[in-house]
Formats: C-alpha cells, sequence, structure tokens
C-alpha cells in the first residue's frame, strides 16, 4: 500500500500572486473546516479555492469526487479538520472517516489497526 496521501497544494500562480491557500481554507483569516473542504472537493473552484456549482473560465477546476468518499472499511463519510504539525490517532467512536491536515497536506482513514502485512490503515 501507499503512504499516507497528500492533497495537492493550491496552484503556483496563486502562490506567485500571495494568495496561496491550502484546501479547506476559505481565507488566510479563517480556520479551515470541513464544509469548505467537501465544496472545494466536490464543486468547480477558481486557482483560489473559491468555489461555484457551474464550470466557467474562472471556475475551472474540478470537481473531483462527487461527494466524499466513503472509508471503505468503517463507511463513514465525514472529515475531521485539523491543523498543526503531526495528525492526531485515529478514533473510530468519532463520526467522520477521513482526518484532513491542510497544514501539513495529510488525508488519513480515521481507522485503527493494521492489515495483514502490518501497515496501519492511518498510514494508507
Amino acid at each position: 500500500m501507499a503512504p499516507t496521501s497528500t492533497v495537492r497544494p493550491s496552484s503556483p500562480n496563486a502562490s506567485q500572486r500571495g494568495r496561496a491557500l491550502e484546501p479547506a481554507w476559505r481565507s488566510a483569516s479563517q480556520r479551515a473546516d470541513a464544509a469548505n473542504f467537501l465544496k472545494q472537493l466536490t464543486l468547480y473552484s477558481d486557482d483560489v479555492c473559491n468555489t461555484s456549482p457551474t464550470q466557467s473560465g474562472t471556475f475551472e477546476f474540478g470537481p473531483y469526487p462527487s461527494t466524499m468518499l466513503n472509508d471503505p472499511l468503517t463507511t463513514q463519510n465525514g472529515v475531521l479538520i485539523v491543523t498543526g504539525a503531526s495528525m492526531p490517532a485515529p478514533d473510530e467512536s468519532q463520526p467522520y472517516g477521513w482526518i484532513y491536515n491542510p497544514t501539513t497536506l495529510q488525508i488519513i482513514a480515521n481507522l485503527q489497526g493494521a492489515d495483514a502485512q502490518g501497515i496501519p490503515y492511518s498510514r494508507y
């Protein structure tokens, strides 16, 4: 299995303009949240992660999946947004299948345990 997945950072053009925001952030002054992250995945977006239900010359990226995908083992599809230098340990008692950190660009399964090869599910 592949190591922990990472999410594509915002476009190089946005970085050059000094406005780069990673997926899930609404603006540099607002906290990242799950609702905004889901919009950025399931709607069309521009080069600085603003969203629209309609594709246009401005909103040319996406959509990616039409809904947040279920974790195949827990069937949970919610996402917990965290920030900081590290990821929290999975907690299957919570109602989300994924944990996303826009600071590190990591997304992991909210699933404890390991597969037959000993690879933790949260490292997939």
